[in-house]
């Protein structure tokens, strides 16, 4: 029964990552990678964020947790509802752009990506940047 259950995942993941990297049809790395996105599903990314400067590491961390509060009342989220909450991450998300315009900062928010999530996204970035950069010279030499 629970070989069954895994098949059907690998099965179910395999057809879900057809534009994704290959993993070699190893198993053990398709679940590895299974299992690595779903202990990240529930996390959010923040960048450029102000930093302390403080040496204390718990000075550090209520830093760190006030900014991400000031963050969160953007959005009306309280912080007794972020540890252990499957609907925060994707609250967050959703309202990213929110996030970004009111925060008066250069801040970004996204997904926490695996190492396979990451190199997909830049080779497919670089597919993009090179087509726009075709795109451009096609256009200058027609015109």
């Amino acid at each position: 029964m629970l070989r069954e259950s895994n098949e059907s995942e690998i099965e179910t993941l395999k057809n879900s990552m057809k534009n994704v990297p290959e993993v070699n049809g190893d198993p053990k790395e398709l679940i590895a990678e299974i299992n690595e996105r779903n202990s990240r599903v529930n996390n959010v990314m923040v960048y450029k964020l102000n930093e302390s400067n403080s040496r204390s590491l718990n000075e550090r961390i209520l830093h760190d947790k006030a900014e991400v509060v000031k963050i969160l009342d953007i959005i009306d989220i309280k912080e007794d509802v972020i540890e252990n909450n499957s609907g925060f991450a994707r609250t967050v998300l959703r309202n990213r752009s929110k996030i970004m315009e009111s925060s008066g900062r250069d801040i970004s928010v996204g997904t926490d990506q695996t190492v396979m999530q990451r190199t997909h996204l830049k080779s497919v970035s670089g597919k993009l940047e090179q087509r726009e950069k075709m795109a451009k010279r096609t256009f200058m030499c027609s015109s």
